[in-house]
């Protein structure tokens, strides 16, 4: 059995999914390509921190990577970063490194841990 629908309805039936628009001008159905658009880049997570050492003074120079992508960054004179956390998961963790003290490994979910010499690896 067959239901009255709309040409309408009948052409968004039709069309559904197969890039193809149209306009209806009088008796004219006038059909056009969609463009698709493009996706949105996703939203870009950083996060900024300052590595300090045992007196909370700023280290220049360390080393601080995403781990397990290649997103990675070089303090600056006060020990702050910027860090684009972009391919990394919801557990992302920073390797931060710095000739002299023991790499560690902090949960970006953290706020600040104990470096193992009395240092503090501020993440946020």
């Amino acid at each position: 059995m067959l239901k009255k629908k709309t040409i309408r309805e009948i052409l968004d039936q039709l069309f559904a999914g197969r890039g193809v628009g149209y306009e209806l001008k009088g008796k004219n159905i006038m059909l056009s390509p969609i463009k698709e658009k493009p996706a949105a880049e996703p939203d870009r997570k950083m996060i900024s921190g300052r590595v300090t050492d045992v007196s909370g003074t700023g280290v220049a120079g360390a080393t601080v990577i995403v781990k397990g992508t290649p997103n990675g960054t070089t303090t600056v004179g006060d020990g702050s970063f910027s860090l684009d956390l972009k391919n990394a998961g919801a557990d992302a963790v920073l390797q931060i490194s710095f000739i002299g003290m023991k790499p560690v490994e902090v949960a970006v979910a953290g706020a600040a841990i104990e470096y193992p010499s009395g240092g503090r690896y501020p993440t946020g």
